[in-house]
């Protein structure tokens, strides 16, 4: 009987002590990623690179997207700003946080790298995958996209489909339905003006 005690008291505390650094290791993953989110709003992109790549490495998704949002951002700025370290362009760097973020559901890396993959890339198909994969989960700003896209015939032509104004409208409402208001603009305009 006292064996057993003893046991449940020793399963009892190590359970309370794996709980509290469970705890305490998310409290800290949480300050790094804040810590993280201040430097790059100050464009301090080294510290928030030291604070988020040992997180993004070790799987957490919103390291990774914020890296990949990061090396986005600072691609908008200046196409051609090289890392110090390595030399290699940022744009790579930014699909490769999005794809990982992406790969774990995270919908706004999704929803960035289908951007990157239309605007910037040229990757029609990826990104028509992910739109369409996103609309389907019920994004509205993904629906929206689609919607301009059927509805914009030099979009069609890009993504290599045919302009078509009824999907178009189906894409639309759906982005309407689902809160988009600007969604809800050109759905009726495009009811009124047949």
């Amino acid at each position: 009987m006292k064996f057993t005690k003893t046991l449940l008291t020793t399963v009892l505390l190590g359970t309370l002590i794996f709980s509290f650094q469970s705890t305490a290791w998310a409290d800290l993953t949480e300050q790094q990623l804040q810590q993280g989110i201040e430097a790059l709003e100050k464009e301090d992109y080294q510290t928030a690179l030291k604070l988020w790549e040992p997180l993004a490495e070790q799987g957490n998704v919103s390291a990774q997207f914020n890296l990949g949002l990061m090396y986005h951002l600072m691609f908008q700025k200046d196409p051609m700003i090289l890392l110090d370290s390595n030399k290699s362009k940022v744009l790579p760097e930014s699909i490769k946080w999005y794809k990982k973020a992406a790969k774990q559901g995270h919908v706004d890396a999704q929803l960035n790298l289908a951007v990157i993959y239309e605007s910037m890339t040229a990757n029609y198909s990826e990104a028509m995958k992910l739109y369409e994969k996103l609309a389907e989960q019920g994004n509205p700003a993904a629906q929206a996209k689609l919607g301009t896209i059927y509805l914009d015939s030099s979009k069609a032509e890009r993504f290599e489909i045919k302009r078509d104004r009824v999907k178009a409208k189906k894409f639309f409402k759906q982005a309407c339905n689902n809160g988009l208001k600007e969604a809800c603009e050109v759905y009726n305009y495009l009811n009124k003006n047949k």
